[in-house]
């Protein structure tokens, strides 16, 4: 999916939802991730689980076809942990 077409589905969205390329990289954000997480960067830079394995992760998510495949706890800006 284009950035473009992403940002047109997510805005309509309440909930934070990221496009994230194979290698972590957050390639667009709608505006509640960008509150929750800052800027796009890097989900390894935001992800607060020592034992998540994010490659592995985003491997598995890429062969898979349904919105939630698992999950990984996050850090959000204020300090708040969300999964």
């Amino acid at each position: 999916m284009d950035t473009k077409s992403f940002l047109a589905f997510a805005g309509a969205i309440p909930d934070a939802l990221c496009l994230v390329a194979a290698d972590g990289t957050i390639l667009a954000a709608n505006d509640d991730a960008k509150k929750r997480f800052g800027p796009p960067a890097n989900l390894k830079d935001i992800v607060d689980d020592p034992a998540a394995n994010v490659p592995q992760f985003l491997r598995m998510a890429s062969r898979c076809r349904t919105p939630v495949v698992d999950g990984m706890r996050l850090r959000c800006r204020e300090g708040c942990r969300m999964y």
